[in-house]
């Protein structure tokens, strides 16, 4: 949920090492109105235009299966290619920004989940529920799902972590308060 379209933003970004600083192994966000994922550090697939800063929430689906991704917004596939996505290292993956503080997302994020198989149309209906949230341990292909930070309803959730419920590959919050925790939004 945002109002303004800033340019080169990140919704997360998943670190493929435990250095100190950062490198990113996964990456997505927006520049301008285009989505963006970023393997490895480096390759960049750029999707289509879309309207995001409207002030309203919106779902951000990505799905990586071996070496297939596939990104989806509102339900509908925007992006899908091949590529090796190295693995994830140590260093705590960053929600709503590049490293915690870089390429900061203005808005917010609640309900980040990550799956490991590519969704039929029906199934990723079934994960959209037209905006509402719902507990994703029910969902039809949960056995598939990696990561789930619910950003807010864990009771781990804090000003500086937030919790992975499957994996504990909790994450950095960056620049949030306590009052910006919210249970289920919208």
């Amino acid at each position: 949920n945002t109002k303004s379209s800033p340019s080169d933003t990140r919704l997360f970004t998943f670190h493929k090492d435990s250095k100190q600083i950062a490198s990113t192994a996964l990456s997505v966000g927006f520049e301008n109105d285009t989505i963006q994922v970023q393997i490895n550090g480096i390759e960049i697939i750029r999707g289509k235009v879309v309207a995001y800063a409207d002030n309203k929430w919106h779902q951000i689906a990505l799905v990586v299966n071996k070496r297939k991704i596939s990104l989806y917004m509102d339900g509908k596939k925007l992006l899908k290619f091949r590529a090796k996505i190295p693995a994830f290292g140590t260093h705590p993956a960053s929600l709503g920004s590049l490293t915690g503080i870089r390429k900061a997302f203005i808005g917010h994020i609640d309900e980040f989940s990550l799956f490991t198989k590519d969704f039929s149309p029906s199934e990723i209906k079934e994960l959209f529920k037209n905006g509402d949230t719902f507990d994703l341990k029910s969902h039809s292909q949960a056995k598939y799902l990696l990561h789930w930070y619910r950003l807010g309803d864990s009771r781990f959730d804090s000003i500086k972590n937030i919790e992975d419920i499957i994996t504990g590959l909790n994450g950095a919050p960056g620049g949030i308060t306590e009052s910006d925790f919210s249970t289920d939004v919208p």
